[in-house]
């Protein structure tokens, strides 16, 4: 006699897949949780926003003796000022990192169906080294990658960002080895993971048009998109790191 589906002792495979689903995932759990994800987005922004200003003053104090006299700006003038001017947006990036930790964190709560609190957001201000070093290695991949005709900071993105949910689920991961935990698991889609890593960005970046004020909880939902979709490639779609519970069917 066949057994009960639910006691079926060759269960299917665990299907691991890239799915768009993520997103409407991510941005759900955003407009219910604005709060949370306006915290996550304050810590993972300000360090970014500051850099940048403090950049484009250098930029404009470089350039404004050419503008008064009308010349243009020396390439030897010019070159190293703007090479100043990514090393800060690397430097402000990678003190974002902490910041994106507790967007991981936030990514797993919603996968474990578990309410989102500001705690959840603040957990990476606890590691601060190792939030800004992990920080460091994605983004500075990314940035690299997009000079190289933007499309392998796309892929390094698409395959380096889950690093942020590998150090949340094993505390004791360091930045590197959670990269490279990150490429291992996304690796099989590899290409799927770029063009899900271009849309998040794209995503995170539309906050943008309201003022830079709206960024603050867009810019989140990339390392919370890429979070959803590293669990999905690791644990099975829809999973976390252990699995969600099923209500066995009611007896009629």
């Amino acid at each position: 006699m066949a057994l009960p589906p639910q006691q079926n002792p060759y269960p299917r495979p665990v299907q691991r897949e890239l799915k768009f689903d993520v997103i409407s995932e991510a941005f759900n759990a955003m407009t219910a949780n604005w709060k949370v994800f306006a915290l996550a987005g304050a810590i993972t922004t300000g360090p970014v926003l500051v850099m940048a200003i403090i950049g484009y003053i250098i930029m404009i104090a470089v350039m404004m003796p050419s503008i008064m006299s009308n010349n243009d700006p020396s390439p030897f003038v010019m070159l190293p000022a703007q090479l100043l001017f990514y090393v800060l947006m690397l430097v402000g990036y990678a003190m974002g990192g902490p910041g994106y930790l507790g967007c991981a964190r936030i990514a797993l709560a919603i996968r474990r169906k578990e309410p989102l609190t500001t705690d959840m957001a603040k957990i990476g201000l606890t590691r601060i080294v190792q939030g800004s070093i992990a920080g460091g290695i994605v983004y500075g991949g990314v940035m690299l990658g997009t000079m190289c005709c933007y499309v392998p900071g796309f892929l390094w993105g698409g395959l380096s960002t889950g690093a942020y949910t590998a150090m949340v689920l094993d505390e004791n991961l360091a930045p590197m080895d959670a990269a490279k935990e990150s490429m291992a698991v996304m690796k099989p889609q590899m290409w799927m993971a770029a063009l899900l890593y271009f849309v998040a960005s794209l995503i995170a970046s539309l906050g943008v048009i309201a003022c830079f004020v709206g960024i603050i909880f867009t810019m989140p939902l990339l390392a919370i998109i890429m979070g959803l979709s590293y669990m999905d490639m690791k644990f099975g779609i829809g999973q976390s790191d252990r699995a969600l519970e099923v209500v066995p069917p009611v007896s009629q």
